[in-house]
């Protein structure tokens, strides 16, 4: 230890220093992101901040797809641009280099706007891709903080993804139903992206069990 850092870890002791970002740990924040973090709790209600709103064009290029109307490549490819700008935003407005190190509300965001491509585009973007799949690990309680506050049914396809992937099947279930009554299009779409996934996915084994119990809900249920 040179007398410099002596010198600096005595005036923190005292009260009159502060030691320097680099004498912290790798975990040390920068100003940027504490700031950030301070004015914006790590969860909040739509009525407060739901995190960075996702492309809008998803949504109306969306619309289109449901009314089934044929997308162009050149839309598709808007959208995956507006994808990845999307995702240079999240990062920069977080302030962080990891994916899990996003604020709750933006990881959410960040497989929502992953699985809204999968819609767009089924051909390429079938199932969430393998690069921002570990974030499910963080997200059954976050989105389950979330449906209590908000009925986006995006939040309830977002559910089933992370649930089947633990072996959570009553949880994947419970969202699918959900999707059943408000959004059949998305209910549509989550057996979809299994039945693709069982077919070259490690974890197919778990998609197959999924559709095994949808397969066994009662017929107006299913």
């Amino acid at each position: 230890m040179t007398n410099n850092v002596r010198v600096a870890i005595a005036l923190c002791v005292l009260g009159i220093g502060v030691l320097p970002p680099h004498l912290l740990g790798a975990d040390t924040m920068s100003n940027q992101r504490r700031n950030h973090i301070a004015g914006r709790p790590l969860f909040y209600s739509k009525n407060m901040d739901p995190g960075i709103p996702t492309p809008p064009i998803l949504d109306e290029t969306i619309l289109l797809v449901r009314n089934g109307q044929k997308v162009s490549n050149e839309t598709v490819e808007k959208c995956v641009q507006a994808n990845k700008a999307y995702y240079s935003d999240v990062f920069l407005e977080n302030d962080v280099q990891r994916s899990w190190d996003l604020l709750e509300a933006d990881r959410v965001n960040v497989v929502i706007v992953e699985i809204k491509l999968s819609v767009i585009s089924p051909e390429k973007h079938l199932y969430v891709s393998a690069e921002y799949r570990h974030l499910f690990t963080f997200l059954p309680d976050a989105i389950k903080r979330r449906r209590l506050v908000d009925d986006d049914p995006f939040l309830a396809l977002c559910a089933i993804f992370p649930a089947v992937m633990f072996g959570d099947f009553d949880s994947a279930i419970e969202a699918y139903t959900y999707l059943l009554e408000k959004d059949p299009f998305l209910a549509h779409h989550a057996v979809k992206c299994h039945e693709a996934r069982g077919s070259h996915d490690v974890g197919n084994e778990r998609s197959a069990e999924f559709l095994k119990r949808v397969k066994a809900l009662p017929s107006p249920t299913r």
